[in-house]
């Protein structure tokens, strides 16, 4: 547990994007004794900091492509306008461990990582749902607006003059 706080909320980084790494723990983890996470040949490799933020941009971006169901043309204007809100959400050490909460443990008191990647995954599949319905434009018809928001303000303004009662007449 210890292990994973400190690669979710490195001492060294001032704002982690630890849901982010929380989802890339689940991806290519487990991480080491000491909060690292590892690749190359054998895991001789230690990724830096600066690695993990391409990997978790890069995996988040590919998440957001298999959530949403349109070819990858048509859904590259959308992945790219939900990603910044998708990296920039956040979890606190509270929010961490009740999402683990009911992950059972080992016979050594940890947390068996096939159900840690489940349950972690499985969050990743419904925040990036939530995060697409409020991006998407065409979201504003289910929530019962039937206006597209981004041009309801300036059609509004345009259309003023069209739908006021003329007052020589």
């Amino acid at each position: 547990w210890n292990a994973l706080l400190r690669f979710l909320f490195p001492l060294e980084l001032e704002h982690p994007e630890s849901l982010c790494r929380l989802e890339l723990f689940a991806r290519f983890g487990p991480v080491d004794s000491e909060g690292r996470l590892r690749g190359g040949v054998r895991g001789s490799h230690v990724h830096s900091n600066f690695e993990i933020r391409q990997m978790l941009q890069n995996e988040t971006q590919q998440a957001l492509f298999s959530v949403v169901e349109k070819p990858r043309s048509s859904a590259e204007i959308i992945v790219e306008q939900a990603l910044p809100r998708a990296i920039a959400e956040v979890y606190s050490q509270t929010e961490v461990r009740n999402l683990l909460k009911d992950v059972q443990l080992d016979d050594n008191g940890d947390m068996k990582f096939s159900e840690m990647q489940k349950v972690i995954l499985d969050n990743r599949r419904r925040r990036l749902k939530a995060i697409l319905h409020q991006d998407c434009p065409t979201a504003a018809k289910s929530l019962g607006t039937g206006r597209v928001p981004f041009q309801s303000t300036a059609s509004d303004a345009l259309f003023l003059g069209l739908t006021q009662r003329r007052l020589n007449e």
